[in-house]
């Protein structure tokens, strides 16, 4: 595994200039050039007056260059989950510019390079942040504001539990970087790792199948309601560039954990949190296995109240303060947990 190359402190000397950092079907874009647009965009940006922007692309290469470029001009990513007329009106309270995919919105990429001589900027402000919308433990669309530290301090933890995934060569997706799960697994953990993701958002295992065929090693990003309807018979023989998946955005049931472990070889790594908690908790649903209770990740602490409902602090998450996750659960002596169910109103179907 390379040496964790933290947000912060991304500059253009952290990788070499030819390395990958994106593929579309084959054609890939380097270092050097993702550089250079990221450093592009933040120029424009420092011409303008507006603080927080919407920030929505479909591509995960403009994404990256939108994000970082945003950071690296002392600007807010505001990302909306979605770019319909009713998500965006609910967002323009907070928002003063728009970039990528969305009406009236400037472009992320194509801006003229910096001029020879002018002083090359870190790619990401250390006091920079983002903010997420979503539902909550209420239902209503609310504010999550997550800092870089807050980030870095989650992507430590991810690459040093998951070895498989700082080894992969590309990281696919069929989840939206739009939410904090797709923007950690797709972007931030290969960024700043040095590995490279598929630009494309792949829409179902079918898609997912073909592009890890085109790669030389690939973790496949993907979430619950896809693997549930994960169909061998249609997707066809596994990929043997195919070594890890994720999911995460609900619970896998046992049946499709099972029935993904039998075509790929690898049980799904699942992973436990919300947008709130980021990253709280991690299991293997092993065939033959009847309960597979739930690890939490390294730096993250768990209890209960006294209605069994779980609480957790963790850097990552809200510091020191105890955050309740909206879940009942049952602790062990072994520090694993496991969950009996929603102790709200709230009842989330397939991610939603």
């Amino acid at each position: 595994m390379s040496d964790m190359g933290l947000i912060s402190s991304l500059d253009n000397q952290s990788r070499p200039a030819d390395s990958v950092v994106a593929s579309y079907d084959g054609a890939v874009v380097d270092w050097s050039r993702w550089t250079r647009e990221v450093a592009a965009l933040a120029a424009y940006l420092d011409r303008t007056d507006k603080q927080q922007w919407a920030l929505y692309c479909d591509d995960s290469y403009t994404f990256s260059v939108g994000l970082f470029g945003l950071w690296s001009s002392g600007r807010t990513p505001v990302l909306p989950p979605n770019n319909t007329p009713g998500t965006l009106a609910t967002l323009e309270p907070h928002i003063h510019g728009r970039l990528g995919d969305l009406a009236g919105a400037d472009a992320c990429t194509g801006y003229p390079s910096r001029q020879a001589g002018t002083a090359a900027k870190p790619f990401a402000c250390a006091s920079a942040k983002l903010i997420l919308f979503t539902s909550g433990s209420t239902g209503e669309a609310k504010q999550i504001p997550k800092s870089v530290r807050q980030l870095e301090s989650e992507l430590q933890i991810l690459a040093s539990v998951w070895q498989p995934l700082n080894d992969a060569t590309t990281f696919i997706s069929t989840v939206s970087h739009q939410h904090i799960y797709g923007l950690l697994f797709k972007i931030l953990l290969p960024l700043t790792t040095g590995r490279a993701f598929d630009a494309r958002l792949l829409q179902s295992p079918s898609s997912a199948a073909r592009a890890a065929a085109r790669h030389d090693a690939v973790v496949w990003i993907s979430s619950p309601a896809q693997l549930k309807r994960l169909d061998p018979r249609v997707v066809g023989e596994v990929p043997s560039q195919l070594n890890c998946i994720v999911s995460s955005g609900g619970l896998l049931d046992k049946p499709a954990a099972d029935t993904v472990s039998q075509w790929t070889g690898h049980p799904p790594i699942e992973v436990y949190g919300s947008s709130e908690s980021g990253g709280v908790a991690y299991r293997q649903q092993h065939p033959g296995a009847v309960l597979t209770p739930w690890q939490p990740l390294p730096a993250v602490a768990v209890a209960t109240t006294d209605d069994d409902g779980l609480l957790v602090r963790s850097a990552h998450a809200d510091g020191d303060n105890w955050l309740a996750m909206g879940d009942a659960a049952e602790l062990f002596d072994n520090g694993t947990f496991a969950l009996k169910g929603r102790i709200d109103r709230i009842v989330k179907v397939e991610e939603q």
